[in-house]
């Protein structure tokens, strides 16, 4: 492998095996799926706080879901996203919606876009 297709190889492949999907990039009525397990909350946190919302249930590794709205919450130090998501519950096969925890700003989330 010459050098030029080592510094494309780098560029273009690795960044997509290693890095994921950062937070701010997730849009509405795109379907993504979760990458482990998220607890699915009835609310999104509440004040810099960072209070949560009763837990309701749980995204398995997998499983995939439209995201319906997205929140940024502000604490502190740092903005987090929020997402309100619209699944088929795997147990009930009814629609099912909460928040799941989007991940930081800057950061990585639990989710790719579903293919």
């Amino acid at each position: 492998m010459t050098l030029q297709q080592k510094l494309i190889y780098f560029l273009l492949i690795v960044p997509n095996l290693v890095f994921a999907l950062d937070p701010s990039a997730i849009q509405i009525d795109q379907k993504y799926s979760s990458k482990g397990m998220i607890n699915l909350r009835a609310t999104p946190p509440k004040t810099i706080f960072y209070i949560l919302g009763d837990k309701k249930g749980l995204v398995n590794k997998n499983d995939s879901f439209k995201v319906k709205e997205i929140k940024e919450i502000k604490t502190l130090f740092d903005k987090h996203y929020w997402l309100k998501i619209e699944r088929i519950n795997p147990k009930t096969m009814e629609i099912e919606t909460g928040w799941i925890y989007g991940g930081k700003a800057g950061g990585e989330s639990l989710m790719e876009v579903a293919k």
